[in-house]
């Protein structure tokens, strides 16, 4: 690990993994390869009802790494059962950027998706939004986005959702698709 992650990433790293709680079932080390600088990025994964009672006991005790005035109320939701975030995704994945010289950023967020219908992942997209940013996606936003699942070929699935918080100056919602290669190119010239 030592000739991939140099010492400050490192360190970055080890200061939070020290304060996080144990929530995840499973983390990541994200490398910022041939960037020339000593980068690396931690994600932690979690998921099922046992991640959403770990992450709820975390976010009751006032975790200061769940604890941004964006992420806390999002993160709340998707602990909450019945709520459309607990009830329409699977998964939760948090990517903390640990840029050099800087403390972490709020995470990037992303959900996997319970085999929504174009609409149920507009109603999910407006539902994020506003809990990160206090504002509505935008309706030409939504159209695309709908647009996107409607002409994914018949094996292709949106995986995630990922809904920047508004630290990051991002405007858009990003989606991932999985798409048979046979039918990218064409599902790309589709969408637009």
């Amino acid at each position: 690990c030592s000739t991939l992650v140099g010492p400050a990433s490192l360190e970055r790293l080890g200061r939070l993994a020290k304060g996080f709680p144990p929530v995840g079932s499973t983390g990541a080390i994200e490398l910022h390869l041939g960037a020339g600088v000593d980068r690396a990025d931690l994600l932690v994964f979690s998921d099922g009802q046992g991640g959403k009672r770990q992450l709820a006991r975390a976010l009751a005790q006032g975790t200061p790494v769940l604890n941004g005035p964006s992420l806390r109320p999002l993160l709340e939701e998707w602990t909450m059962p019945g709520a459309l975030l607990s009830a329409r995704t699977s998964l939760l994945w948090l990517e903390y950027d640990l840029p050099e010289g800087g403390e972490s950023r709020t995470p990037m967020v992303y959900f996997g998706l319970l085999g929504l219908s174009p609409a149920e992942l507009g109603d999910l997209v407006r539902r994020t939004r506003q809990i990160l940013t206090g504002r509505a996606a935008g309706s030409a936003q939504i159209r695309a986005l709908e647009s996107c699942m409607r002409s994914l070929p018949g094996d292709g699935q949106i995986t995630f959702l990922a809904d920047p918080s508004a630290s990051r100056n991002v405007q858009h919602v990003r989606l991932i698709a999985q798409v048979p290669r046979a039918c990218a190119w064409t599902w790309l010239e589709r969408v637009g």
